[in-house]
């Protein structure tokens, strides 16, 4: 994987992070119910995160490698927010099996932070071996 193709990469989990947190705020405000939820604080957050994203694309796509910091910093904040998610998700699933809940529906807890965590991996794999 060379600098461009991470940048390509980059561009488009910045793209998919922004539309799903732009989504995100505007279903708050017009009270819209769908898969992605209303959070307007969790969708404020995605798109710093995509806003991360995106700013070190031209340096990646041009080949230097000072835009890398950009796309490390993305997938460090996509795994700190997904993984956060998926506790929460964790804990939803204990308090079903405590009794403490009625109902546990996985597709109901399945956040797009979580869908947005596994398509990082790859990125956050190339990094990791980058610095080895």
């Amino acid at each position: 994987m060379n600098l461009k193709n991470i940048g390509l990469y980059s561009a488009l989990i910045g793209g998919i992070t922004a539309i799903i947190g732009a989504l995100e705020v505007i279903f708050v405000f017009t009270g819209t119910d769908s898969w992605i939820p209303a959070d307007l604080f969790g969708g404020l957050a995605l798109l710093v995160i995509a806003a991360v994203y995106l700013s070190g694309n031209g340096e990646l796509i041009s080949k230097q490698e000072e835009g890398l910091s950009f796309a490390l910093t993305g997938t460090i904040l996509t795994m700190v927010f997904g993984s956060l998610y998926t506790l929460i998700m964790g804990t939803d699933y204990l308090m079903y099996l405590l009794g403490e809940a009625d109902e546990f529906l996985i597709i109901t807890e399945l956040r797009p932070e979580i869908l947005l965590l596994v398509a990082t991996l790859p990125l956050a794999r190339y990094l990791i071996k980058r610095e080895e």
